[in-house]
């Protein structure tokens, strides 16, 4: 069995993190931060469009090996 939503979410969140991106987390993961009875199978963020944080966005892609 694979691993949870939430688990993968917070590893996608720890690798953000680590290279410094600056972002918040919208969608349905926030509305159940916020105790909304939801489920759900995405992460939405939203981030800043400067050039130095997609540089860090980018290498934290990379370490994911986003596709």
């Amino acid at each position: 069995m694979g691993e949870s939503p939430s688990v993968r979410f917070l590893g996608l969140l720890r690798v953000l993190l680590r290279h410094g991106v600056d972002f918040f987390v919208v969608g349905g993961v926030a509305a159940q931060l916020e105790g909304a009875p939801i489920l759900t199978f995405d992460l939405d963020i939203l981030y800043d469009k400067a050039p130095e944080n997609l540089d860090r966005l980018l290498a934290a892609l990379r370490e994911l090996k986003a596709r």
